[in-house]
């Protein structure tokens, strides 16, 4: 059910996201815990998509938390990076910063696709709204290079899209 949600999360229906995130949590809880932190973070992305910051927060927190039981780096760095972008979404520039800049730092040299780049992307745009545009636009061509390299198109087209608006 993750998967599915992962799907209509990536076209932009969000609705039906949650609808899938959410039956994959109910499912997995007392049957795979790490898991079902990993069904909570989708459901705090698509809930950040949707302006339902409580509901993202309250599942960010799950998801942090069964990271940390299991020590699961990889579900913590994302679970920081959405904080990053809830407090983007919500203009709390200050605290997007600190979250962004933190989930790149964990995630340099490691989950370069799903976690490093759209983290970079979001510290970028942070950036560019506070107006420190020289670090805004390392951070884009960074971003949009390595998307190349690994062949990422939606964060080449995303970092694209980005770095013309800091020209």
């Amino acid at each position: 059910y993750v998967n599915l949600a992962e799907a209509y999360y990536s076209a932009k229906i969000y609705d039906v996201a949650i609808q899938w995130a959410q039956k994959a949590f109910s499912q997995l809880a007392n049957v795979d815990e790490e898991g079902q932190g990993y069904s909570a973070e989708m459901l705090a992305m698509a809930f950040i998509e949707v302006n339902k910051i409580d509901s993202a927060k309250h599942f960010i927190r799950i998801a942090q938390t069964i990271g940390a039981k299991y020590n699961n780096e990889y579900l913590i760095n994302r679970s920081t990076g959405h904080l990053g972008r809830l407090y983007l979404k919500t203009k709390r520039y200050d605290s997007a910063e600190y979250y962004l800049t933190k989930t790149v730092q964990n995630s340099k040299g490691k989950h370069l696709s799903d976690i490093l780049l759209p983290a970079t992307l979001a510290l970028s745009r942070c950036l560019l709204v506070r107006g420190n545009l020289k670090d805004a636009l390392i951070h884009a061509r960074w971003a949009h290079t390595s998307s190349l390299e690994i062949k990422n198109k939606v964060i080449a087209t995303e970092s694209c899209m980005l770095l013309a608006s800091l020209y």
